[in-house]
């Protein structure tokens, strides 16, 4: 087995399909070997059986995002995000060290999303290069870059209305008004601009490490067909060695 997992990162705005596309695609890859998927609700999946690590952990994540997201307090979210890159740093490399995957996939990196994000949270950031903040947040998250990344690529109003979409499914709506369950950064402007600031973000970090960077145009495919298209570049680049599992979660 290699000693080390092939890392994948699903990246692109809200609403261009990252969570439901990667979790269709640890479906189909997961008969292959052991996957981990670090991040929100992380869990570790081989065949049908899945097992969600530090469930009571996921919870408290959640609520506290709610929570903060709720308060519209642009500071009070970037902090909260900072302590769950803190925690993704502790978290991950466990997830490797107890389950031997040989594929850790994840949506968003701790690298690079937060710093385009960054700027939304924290406006004085603005000042600072994308690359300054790449490196910044590349010593902060203690995690390397990924080996792939693929890039969603969804114009900001086809994205805005998945994201409406969404949200008009969400329980309790009727006691919230919509803008209640939008970020703030869920608007057609703010999109478009981050959808510029991802691809001007792997290009700087593609200049400070070695990976592959794949784009899929969201519009052109069903989610089926964006999953698909996820397993099949992933497939192509794990090897026959990796495909093998070990212990289960404890």
């Amino acid at each position: 087995m290699s000693s080390r997992p092939l890392r994948v990162s699903v990246v692109g705005i809200d609403g261009s399909g990252k969570s439901s596309t990667t979790l269709r695609a640890i479906q189909q890859l997961s008969a292959e070997g052991r996957i981990c998927k670090p991040g929100r609700d992380a869990f570790v999946q081989q065949g049908a059986d899945r097992e969600y690590c530090f469930p009571r952990i996921s919870n408290v994540v959640e609520r506290v995002f709610c929570r903060v997201d709720a308060s519209r307090r642009r500071g009070l979210i970037g902090l909260s995000r900072i302590a769950f890159i803190a925690y993704q740093r502790w978290l991950e490399p466990h997830m490797i060290r107890r389950f031997r995957p040989a594929l850790v996939l994840n949506t968003r990196c701790m690298i690079i999303d937060p710093a385009i994000y960054s700027d939304i949270y924290w406006p004085t950031l603005s000042r600072f290069s994308l690359k300054r903040k790449i490196v910044a947040f590349h010593r902060f998250s203690g995690l390397p870059f990924r080996d792939l990344y693929v890039f969603l690529r969804t114009p900001a109003a086809v994205a805005l209305d998945r994201i409406h979409r969404r949200v008009a499914q969400t329980p309790g709506l009727a006691q919230q008004p919509r803008e209640y369950w939008l970020h703030l950064h869920e608007s057609q402007a703010i999109l478009a601009r981050l959808g510029a600031c991802f691809e001007e973000a792997l290009e700087v970090a593609h200049g400070l490490a070695a990976f592959d960077i794949v784009e899929v145009e969201t519009t052109r495919y069903d989610e089926l067909a964006v999953a698909q298209r996820i397993a099949d570049e992933i497939r192509n680049r794990l090897t026959a060695e990796d495909r093998i599992g070990v212990p289960t979660c404890a």
